[in-house]
């Protein structure tokens, strides 16, 4: 009988000591769930977050752009934006002659004689309204076509211009602009010279532009800075 009271209590203390055991092992194994990492709000996340006014933009991160190409604002229609997304270039939305003279007189001599206006760097895209304070300040008043754009007060501008040959092709090649207001195979003067008798013209839909005689009689499109 004593023999069978210690094998009881024998066995039921190894027992015992084996859930000890086995409660143990189940609470090492046990851990702790890891927190779900907050993803760290950026200005390139694809998200309007972080006190942002648009997608990844205003707020804590670069400016929105103010307007998109093609749209009507600054009394016009919006041909070129820059980098910044603030400033750019407005087309009128309408020629402003059908057949005028580049200017007064010009077909016998260069009247750019210094830089920046002289040569390749009067076709710039930011150099319209230089090229056209440049010629009037040579001709004068006139019936010719930087002094028409010169003079233009339009839906409330004044400050128009007549475009250099890389801006008059930035314009022509937007397609919310040529699709609505440019025919295909129009020539437009620039204010860009490119000889004694000649500047450049752009005709539409046909590429870049090339040198014309400066007495031709062609399509005047104005231009501003916003």
């Amino acid at each position: 009988m004593k023999k069978s009271s210690k094998l009881f209590a024998s066995i039921f203390f190894m027992t015992l000591l084996i859930g000890i055991f086995q409660i143990v092992s189940c609470k090492k194994k046990e851990t702790t769930p890891t927190p779900t990492a907050t993803a760290t709000a950026t200005c390139s996340d694809g998200i309007q977050n972080q006190g942002e006014t648009g997608i990844d933009c205003g707020g804590p991160c670069a400016a929105c752009p103010i307007t998109t190409i093609g749209a009507n604002y600054g009394g016009g229609i919006v041909f070129y934006i820059d980098a910044s997304g603030q400033h750019g270039f407005i087309s009128a939305a309408n020629d402003q002659s059908a057949g005028i003279k580049w200017g007064m007189g010009a077909g016998t001599t260069f009247i750019f004689q210094n830089p920046p206006q002289y040569g390749t760097t009067s076709f710039i895209n930011d150099l319209g309204q230089s090229n056209t304070t440049y010629i009037v300040n040579y001709f004068g008043a006139g019936n010719y076509a930087a002094y028409l754009c010169d003079t233009l007060t339009l839906n409330g501008y004044n400050d128009w211009f007549l475009p250099s040959m890389d801006q008059l092709y930035n314009m022509g090649q937007n397609q919310q602009l040529y699709s609505t207001s440019f025919i295909f195979g129009t020539r437009y003067f620039s204010s860009s010279e490119g000889a004694s008798n000649g500047a450049y013209e752009v005709t539409i839909g046909q590429g870049s532009g090339v040198g014309g005689n400066k007495n031709s009689l062609l399509h005047v499109r104005a231009a501003r800075h916003f």
